[in-house]
């Protein structure tokens, strides 16, 4: 690493590849390259180091106002501003990065987007890095639908009461594509890469990037017509009126496809979370 003197001041100053100037920010320790993650076309890309898409320093315990996607989408998650958006939390990822800090009782976000290709292909990959704070309840990480509302089109991807993943696809008024609630537990406080996926007929769950695969086939086929009853929620069920749906904990980041990665994606992405948020 060379030494520069400068001319005017006589001062030797160390040029250090990569150092940032002005406002600290929440980056500390491995930054990758690309950033966002390789896998392309991501229709959705929230990440709590970017929360109005560009890392930057934020207050510990300063709310957030929205949240800036990333992705090819263009739609942007915006707050509820009679409840307030979830609190900014340095520092709290298993590499000490920032995370987006969840009440369980108002903090979500909304978005324009009923998101239907989910429920019309089946077709679609979603990942969540997240620490779950208590072990009771029901809570959304996105969904299209309210918790009462099964059987109709949309969706749910929410935690079950033991910490589970819960899962919902609906097809029509009648009957479901994916109706999945795995057995394992999660411990609360514990760092997880949440993983849901499917291709059209098979339905792809997991823990975290790196496990295998737990596979169910559709129920019935997807439904080219279906159309969700609400624009998605982030972080609730739509239409959440109490503590019931409200997700608590640490969010980190949320990816949206609306195609299922390759094998040699999910291990690009797997590699990319365990650099950046140190979750494997």
């Amino acid at each position: 690493m060379p030494w520069r003197l400068s001319s005017h001041s006589q001062v030797c100053h160390l040029a250090m590849p990569g150092f940032r100037t002005g406002r600290p920010d929440l980056s500390s320790g491995f930054e990758p390259t690309p950033d966002p993650p390789t896998p392309s076309g991501a229709l959705y890309i929230f990440d709590a180091r970017k929360p109005y898409g560009v890392i930057q320093s934020l207050a510990d315990e300063e709310r957030l106002t929205g949240w800036t996607n990333l992705g090819s989408s263009g739609i942007n998650a915006t707050t509820d501003e009679t409840y307030g958006g979830p609190l900014m939390r340095t520092f709290v990822t298993p590499n000490s990065k920032p995370a987006l800090n969840l009440n369980g009782v108002t903090n979500s976000f909304a978005l324009a987007d009923k998101l239907s290709f989910v429920n019309q292909t089946g077709i679609f990959h979603m990942v969540a890095v997240f620490r779950k704070a208590e072990a009771l309840g029901i809570h959304a990480i996105i969904s299209t639908l309210n918790f009462n509302q099964a059987a109709n089109p949309g969706f749910w991807f929410s935690l079950s009461p033991s910490g589970g993943l819960y899962v919902y696809v609906g097809r029509d008024n009648l009957s479901a594509c994916v109706s999945y609630n795995s057995a394992f537990t999660w411990a609360p406080g514990t760092w997880k890469a949440l993983e849901i996926a499917g291709d059209g007929t098979t339905f792809y769950a997991s823990q975290n990037l790196t496990s295998a695969y737990t596979t169910q086939g559709f129920a019935n086929p997807p439904n080219a017509s279906g159309v969700a009853p609400f624009n998605a929620r982030v972080l609730a069920f739509p239409s959440a009126v109490t503590t019931f749906g409200y997700n608590q904990g640490d969010f980190a980041a949320l990816y949206i496809w609306d195609r299922k990665l390759t094998t040699g994606e999910r291990a690009t992405l797997a590699t990319y979370v365990s650099q950046v948020w140190g979750v494997t």
